[in-house]
């Protein structure tokens, strides 16, 4: 272990009594207040604000104990990305999961929810030197992990080596990481030195998960132990799992006796399994939700979006698609409002060319407007040398699973003929185009996979996303990464950014994601100011 020179003296910040500090970059957000349902007669939505501000309305009724909340999903359990790897795991009605803060992982601290600030939760306390270089924390002395055993500082330092292997480079751990150095002091006390002063330390330990040393290695095959709020006691990867609340969580009892995640086949089977009450609650594709906002037997939740992005990605390194004009080509023949129209993309989903949600200090309403524009895909094509006479062929990965993925693609291939494109389509199973994403080895182009972002500040916002550092898309223009690299050291000059992001094409925004719920009346979710479940609260009225 490193050992570091404590700097004396530090800003404290004490959170016993339950305090907490700004989350980076929460000063620049705007808030946008709660909106109504857009029809008078169906069920409610429940519009959740932006960061900052209330996402639900305060419960009225006394929480009842006891119940099995059970929850559809629309993918297989992958297991082999866990425990710092988002994608391909089980969660709330998508394929998101156990990666969830608090559900079966902890964190050291948690977001808070009354406003975007931080709370304590592994960690008590802590203290931020003047030069913003250390971190001193103190963590609680009654967190056990699921097997029992105790939870101390020794398994903190063994997950900050752990997410240092080369196998977890795309995750949101091993790139948000600022921990230069660190100094295990006692079983409940640990000092870091950061990379960079000021490094968005707060945001990094609320998402990065704590995994149990001794069964880490174990977890591939289904061996899940943390220390949240329930325990992981049995799956199928492609029926579901079930997880039984852990009463010894340290944040309380968890209300429930157990969560029970079904997977469906495909988008209707689990907009029926919603419907006829086999579960509570899920998330739907955007053309089974059609029926579900008018229905009075359910809530619409819309969540505060992530900062994520559904993206068409494009493999720079590979002709055609080398050619930047070609590119730009195909970003001016997406036609988003109409996808949006047709039940392609989500209803609520914000259409737009940057991967920044509206609320952040990087986002230009001006460079996002969505441009259809075929005359002006025909010209850039036309100046590459591509015409109907003289056509290219484009290999494009769809994901079947996902029915936004081949309607997008049938409709660019139709558009395509027309100007001198042949797309081919390559259907790819969910796991296989999961393990091609992060190797960087998917075809020409693709879509139906989405990429993770944070609400948090531009520069931590970079560092979750996996499509925007070029690592899959094999985008290495000078310009652009000199742009990005500015963001992340701290600067500001965001229109550079966006300018070189736009101008690059490897990435074609579709749009941002606005999670959409939709909650029986028999199921109680209550959610932090980010939107993140609490589950230990989460309670059942059946």
């Amino acid at each position: 272990m490193s050992q570091g020179k404590l700097v004396r003296p530090f800003r404290r910040r004490r959170f016993l009594a339950g305090g907490a500090a700004a989350i980076t970059g929460a000063a620049a957000m705007s808030l946008v207040g709660c909106g109504d349902d857009d029809d008078d007669d169906g069920g409610e939505t429940v519009t959740a604000a932006p960061p900052g501000q209330a996402t639900r309305e305060a419960e009225t009724e006394e929480p009842k104990r006891g119940g099995t909340w059970r929850r559809g999903a629309g993918g297989n359990i992958a297991l082999a990305s866990l425990p710092y790897i988002d994608a391909g795991t089980l969660s709330g009605g998508g394929n998101a999961a156990a990666r969830d803060p608090g559900l079966i992982w902890g964190n050291l601290v948690r977001v808070s929810e009354d406003d975007v600030s931080y709370a304590p939760d592994h960690a008590k306390e802590w203290e931020i030197s003047p030069d913003g270089q250390k971190i001193r924390f103190v963590i609680r002395d009654d967190i056990y992990w699921h097997s029992g055993r105790q939870f101390t500082t020794k398994d903190i330092a063994f997950n900050l080596e752990a997410v240092k292997d080369e196998k977890w480079k795309t995750s949101i751990g091993y790139r948000l990481n600022p921990v230069a150095e660190y100094e295990v002091i006692d079983d409940y006390t640990m000092e870091w030195t950061l990379i960079r002063p000021n490094a968005p330390v707060l945001d990094f330990m609320a998402v990065f998960r704590l995994a149990d040393q001794e069964t880490f290695d174990q977890i591939g095959s289904g061996v899940l132990v943390g220390t949240g709020a329930f325990r992981w006691t049995n799956f199928d990867p492609v029926r579901g799992a079930t997880l039984e609340a852990y009463e010894r969580y340290h944040l309380g009892q968890p209300y429930l006796d157990r969560i029970e995640y079904t997977i469906y086949s495909d988008a209707a089977a689990l907009a029926i399994a919603l419907e006829t009450g086999e579960v509570h609650d899920s998330a739907l594709s955007a053309e089974e939700s059609i029926r579900f906002y008018d229905n009075d037997d359910f809530d619409t939740v819309t969540l505060p979006s992530t900062g994520g992005t559904t993206p068409m990605g494009i493999r720079t390194d590979l002709d055609p698609l080398r050619d930047k004009r070609v590119r730009q080509a195909l970003e001016f023949m997406l036609d988003r409002e109409r996808y949006q129209e047709e039940n392609f993309l989500g209803r609520f989903d914000e259409l737009g060319r940057l991967p920044w949600p509206t609320f952040s200090p990087a986002y230009d309403a001006e460079l996002d407007q969505p441009i259809y524009d075929p005359d002006r895909a025909r010209d850039l094509l036309s100046e590459a040398g591509v015409t109907p006479s003289s056509p290219i062929t484009i290999r494009m990965n769809t994901l079947p699973i996902r029915a936004y993925s081949p309607a997008i693609a049938q409709l660019l291939q139709q558009e395509g003929r027309e100007l001198g494109l042949n797309i081919e389509f390559e259907p790819l199973e969910y796991q296989n185009m999961i393990d091609r994403y992060y190797q960087g080895q998917l075809s020409n182009t693709w879509i139906g996979f989405g990429d993770s972002g944070s609400p948090l500040s531009p520069g931590t916002s970079l560092l979750f996303s996996t499509i925007l550092d070029g690592a899959v898309t094999h985008y290495d223009d000078p310009e652009y990464q000199e742009a990005r690299q500015a963001i992340l050291e701290g600067g500001t000059d965001y229109d550079r950014f966006n300018r070189a992001f736009l101008d690059g094409a490897f990435a074609l925004i579709l749009a941002r994601p606005i999670g959409v719920n939709f909650e029986s009346k028999a199921i109680h979710i209550p959610r932090n100011s980010l939107g993140w479940v609490e589950y230990h609260k989460v309670w059942v009225d059946e």
